[in-house]
């Protein structure tokens, strides 16, 4: 489909009907070295959106990237992340890079220097709201509803097996199951259609490798989003229902 093509279409992220102007790219080519930016996922996209998403793309894709354990991470530090904080001085400062001094880790058989970052988790869990909307609409071939929207956590990786037991009932086998793996390791993600309704859906991602590190969370810190879409709470009032569809 051509740039043209994605024009008058409904908003991949909003729903709004006809109010696309342009496509999108569900994960910008900001996180992908050029080589890596062929035939990533496309969408259509309202101007507001857009707008409102490359912002937090553009916070992300320093912020994570930063820490990338990407095979060619360090790569991605010198040509990409350094030059955009070279850029923006002020970014640098709210990722606290300048405050503190590296630590040298063991990333991919060769110690490099990293840093601890203070990362705004609400802009990324912003942004992944959007990949999973993206994602939906790119897969299933149409935005969420506007009664469904993404419910955005990290999970430790000792509980991410009974968090896919209590979905199970939800996705058996012959659901809408995807898997991909975009930029050699630079963005992974699977998801999966629920057959019991249509806009419940659960999408699992990582960018870079990178691992979060939080109060709670274990040694080896968090790496993977998880975006569930469920019934938001106007529409569960509406209906009675509760949150499991």
């Amino acid at each position: 489909m051509s740039g043209k093509g994605y024009r008058g279409k409904p908003c991949a992220y909003c729903g709004k009907e006809g109010a696309s102007s342009t496509a999108d790219h569900v994960v910008a080519r900001s996180f992908f070295f050029p080589e890596d930016r062929d035939n990533l996922p496309q969408v259509p996209s309202c101007n507001r959106c857009n707008n409102d998403k490359s912002k937090l793309e553009h916070y992300a894709a320093s912020a994570l990237v930063a820490g990338s354990n990407h095979i060619e991470g360090d790569r991605f530090r010198t040509q990409m992340v350094r030059p955009r904080l070279k850029r923006n001085r002020k970014l640098g400062r709210e990722l606290g890079i300048e405050q503190s001094s590296p630590v040298w880790l063991n990333v991919n058989g060769v110690f490099q220097p990293m840093f601890t970052l203070k990362v705004d988790a609400r802009k990324l869990r912003s942004l992944v709201a959007y990949v999973a909307r993206g994602l939906f609409c790119h897969h299933i071939g149409r935005p969420l509803s506007s009664d469904f929207a993404p419910d955005v956590s990290m999970w430790k990786p000792m509980s991410e097996p009974a968090l896919w037991a209590s979905l199970a009932e939800y996705f058996p086998p012959e659901s809408f199951r995807c898997v991909a793996d975009l930029g050699r390791g630079s963005f992974i993600y699977e998801g999966a259609q629920s057959i019991v309704h249509p806009d419940f859906s659960v999408w699992r991602m990582s960018w870079h490798g990178v691992r979060l590190h939080g109060r709670e969370s274990p040694p080896e810190g968090i790496g993977t989003w998880w975006a569930i879409t469920k019934p938001t709470p106007a529409a569960l009032s509406v209906s009675g229902k509760s949150a499991d569809c």
